[in-house]
C-alpha cells in the first residue's frame, strides 16, 4: 500500500507526541531546568498547574488531561513529573518540520541530565471528520444493527498488538466535538513503544519517531475505503 506523505484538505486535529520517563530528581528541583530550557527556546510559559492522573482513564496518550505550560505559534509543549506531550499549536505543521522539532528537544532535554531513563513513545493522531457519515469512507460498517431502530452514533475501541507496536484505535461517528460541540465524525490512532521495566536510549528514542509515526500513517490509510482515498488530493514522496 502506498502511503500519502500529505493529503488535502488535511483532517488532523490533534497531533500528539507523548514521551514517559523517570526522573533522577525531584520533580519540584527539576522544573526549574525545563523552564529555562523552553523559555530559552522561545517558548512562553503558562501555568503551573498539574493534574493528578486518573487511574481509570483508558490507556490512550490523554493530551487533554495535561495542563499547558510551554508554548509558541507553532508547538505546544505539556509536562508532568513523568511525561512530557507535544502538540501542533494551530494548524498540523507537518511531519517534516514537527519531526525536526521534536528530535532537537528530546536531544536538549536528554543533556539538561535529569532524565534517568525514557521508557514509552506514543504517537496518537486525532482527525476529524464533519458533516460525514464514517462509514461512506472506511471499509468496515461497525454498526450493531438493533432492531428497525436508528443508530444515532457510534464509538468503537479497538486494541492491536503487533510485533514492535501497541496499537489503540478509535472510531467515532455522529459524536459532539468537545471542542465546538459540532457533530462530526473522527479516526483516532494511538501508536507507542512500551520497554516497560527498560530503557530506551536517547538516540534510540530520536529514531523511533519515523518508525512509530510511519506506522500511525499505516493503520489510518489502511482503514479508509478506496473511493474515500482516490478522493483525496494526496502527495508523495519523489
Amino acid at each position: 500500500m502506498q502511503i500519502p506523505d500529505k493529503i488535502n484538505p488535511d483532517y488532523i486535529r490533534d497531533s500528539i507526541v507523548e514521551i514517559r520517563f523517570d526522573l533522577n530528581s525531584p520533580f519540584e528541583v527539576v522544573i526549574a531546568k525545563f523552564h529555562e530550557l523552553f523559555t530559552g527556546s522561545g517558548l512562553t510559559y503558562n501555568s503551573p498547574a498539574f493534574p493528578e492522573p486518573n487511574p481509570n482513564a483508558l490507556d490512550f496518550v490523554n493530551f487533554d488531561a495535561l495542563y499547558p505550560v510551554f508554548s509558541n505559534d507553532q508547538i505546544s509543549i505539556k509536562i508532568t513529573s513523568t511525561s512530557i506531550a507535544f502538540n501542533c499549536s494551530k494548524n498540523y505543521l507537518g511531519w517534516k518540520e514537527y519531526g525536526k522539532i521534536l528530535r532537537k528537544t528530546i536531544s536538549d532535554i536528554s543533556d539538561l541530565g535529569i532524565i534517568d531513563r525514557f521508557y514509552r513513545l506514543g504517537i496518537r493522531y486525532i482527525n476529524n471528520f464533519e458533516d460525514t457519515n464514517i462509514y461512506d469512507i472506511i471499509k468496515e460498517d461497525m454498526r450493531i444493527k438493533v432492531g428497525n431502530y436508528k443508530t444515532e452514533s457510534t464509538s468503537f475501541v479497538t486494541k492491536i498488538k503487533d510485533e514492535n507496536f501497541g496499537i489503540n484505535l478509535r472510531v467515532d461517528n455522529g459524536v459532539k466535538d468537545d471542542k465546538t460541540g459540532k457533530t462530526l465524525s473522527k479516526i483516532d490512532v494511538d501508536v507507542y513503544i512500551n520497554a516497560g521495566q527498560g530503557k530506551i536510549e536517547t538516540k534510540e528514542l530520536i529514531e523511533l519517531l519515523d518508525s512509530v509515526h510511519s506506522k500511525e500513517k499505516e493503520v489510518f490509510f489502511s482503514i479508509l475505503n478506496d473511493e474515500f482515498k482516490n478522493s483525496l488530493d494526496a502527495e508523495y514522496k519523489a
